[in-house]
């Protein structure tokens, strides 16, 4: 017989069980799908002859090997960041490269530097994040059964992110937007909470009213939350989230993955626009989503225009490309040596760690474009944030050495998160938490001081919840000497 000791070994609510250890294990489609992903970007390098894009799929190979080796039990958080950095840097330049010739692959040296420096970037990201995964929780972790919070709780959770982010935050002053805004975030723990807590007590759940209200307040959370702008981090939460129970069905990752390749492209024309105004200072024309998507259908389907599909295509390899904007910052550099120094991070840190109640003149950093302006050399109009990574960032303060240990040391504190949440005791809030600060660094484009910004504010929410969910349970605990036996508190003593 085989124990289970962690709580994620069967996505976000199963507990410790035993099974037989030659019991035949469930496929992992998700992770063929990324196999085969990694095989179709090498046949794009092969076409292109690129020695670095095959250096972006073995970098995907040593990530997917390292989350098996480790035994990592959360499905697609370790994977994302990089298949995220290989679109927007290698996947999209190549295909950019051979249907706009907007890059010069053949003749343009200095653009081949630039994309091995972001390579080796994020090759250190990705080995800060293994060695801090390599750290096992502590034998007390191992023997203390985690505390689970409650139906009641996850739904209390749920209804305070709401009040906060929908009822609140419209009306504070702007000192307080970020503490609404971050506690906000208790409407996904208490969703996804509410999803761990049902898989793990009720199997059959899905056939209950109780699955149809938890479709309804994910339907409300991020609906809301994609139309007040929180789009990417909304749909990588939703994405990390849902997979732990999708990755091993078939039919729900095909059905995902025509869903990126058939609708992402007949969607674009509401960014169409994106270059036009970073480039020009224009104003696009703005259109509903539900009205583009339904004219392009009828212009692709029903009568088979099938270049506005590629157009459609070129407009999505554009939105997710990061290199131009990378491209552009190393160029500059190089020919400026206008380095910051440091000074970016240390605005970046000091903006991230006062909060705006004690510094009510505290500049407004986030989604700002003062960086692409400054060292991109671009112009962005005011209506539109642009940011130019972590990679260029670091180099924007100190060169490619502090592209190496800047990125190694953020991929050091992803992987440190992660550990953190997959030992915590309090759960589901543990590794739940752990995902979403997670998530503020997967992101190409995102400046350090979201980056740090949003990661201060996630974990100043995951001690007050802790603390919060913490003593209700403790109370509990020493009212019922069955509950102690189970050395929830291996260091309790008897009241």
């Amino acid at each position: 017989m085989q124990e289970l000791t962690h709580p994620l070994h069967h996505g976000l609510g199963s507990y410790p069980v035993r099974r037989r250890a030659l019991a035949p294990q469930p496929i992992d489609f998700f992770s063929i799908l990324l196999w085969c992903l990694l095989a179709v970007f090498a046949i794009q390098a092969a076409l292109f002859a690129s020695v670095w894009g095959f250096a972006w799929v073995a970098l995907g190979v040593v990530t997917l090997v390292a989350r098996q080796r480790l035994k990592i039990p959360l499905i697609g958080v370790m994977e994302t960041p990089i298949f995220l950095a290989m679109v927007s840097y290698s996947v999209s330049t190549l295909y950019l490269a051979g249907e706009t010739q907007v890059f010069d692959l053949a003749h343009d040296a200095a653009l081949h530097r630039a994309m091995w420096l972001a390579w080796f970037g994020m090759a250190c990201f990705v080995t800060g994040m293994i060695l801090a995964l390599r750290f096992r929780p502590g034998r007390r972790l191992k023997d203390s059964v985690p505390l689970w919070m409650t139906e009641k709780e996850a739904i209390l959770l749920f209804l305070t992110g709401m009040f906060f982010s929908e009822i609140l935050a419209p009306f504070v002053p702007q000192s307080l937007f970020a503490t609404c805004f971050i506690f906000g975030y208790c409407a996904p723990i208490g969703i996804f909470g509410f999803l761990a807590l049902q898989t793990r007590l009720r199997p059959g759940w899905m056939s209950s009213w109780r699955f149809g209200a938890w479709i309804l307040a994910l339907a409300v959370w991020s609906v809301r939350s994609v139309l007040g702008g929180i789009f990417g981090s909304t749909i990588l939460i939703l994405f990390i989230f849902l997979l732990q129970y999708a990755h091993r069905s078939k039919a729900v990752l095909l059905g995902l993955l025509a869903v990126a390749v058939f609708l992402a492209p007949l969607m674009q024309e509401t960014k169409n626009d994106y270059r036009t105004r970073i480039s020009f200072d224009a104003r696009g024309r703005e259109r509903a989503l539900r009205d583009i998507l339904f004219d392009n259908f009828n212009r692709v389907i029903l009568h088979g225009d099938w270049n506005s599909y590629e157009k459609g295509i070129v407009q999505l390899a554009e939105r997710l490309c990061a290199f131009d904007v990378w491209f552009s910052v190393k160029r500059h550099l190089d020919a400026q040596h206008d380095f910051a120094h440091g000074k970016t991070i240390v605005d970046a840190l000091v903006t991230t760690f006062i909060p705006r109640i004690i510094w009510s003149s505290k500049p407004i950093t986030g989604g700002s474009s003062e960086l692409a302006t400054t060292y991109a050399d671009m112009i962005v109009s005011e209506d539109t944030s642009v940011g130019v990574g972590n990679i260029s960032e670091f180099y924007i303060n100190g060169g490619e050495w502090a592209v190496v240990f800047g990125m190694l040391a953020l991929g050091a504190l992803g992987g440190a998160i992660l550990r953190m949440g997959w030992s915590e005791r309090v759960q589901p809030l543990g590794i739940i938490l752990s995902i979403i600060a997670f998530s503020q660094m997967m992101r190409p484009e995102a400046n350090l001081s979201d980056v740090l910004g949003g990661l201060l504010r996630t974990l100043f929410l995951w001690a007050v919840l802790r603390i919060w969910l913490w003593r209700r349970h403790h109370h509990r605990i020493f009212r019922n000497p069955v509950l102690q036996k189970m050395r929830v508190f291996p260091d309790a003593k008897k009241s």
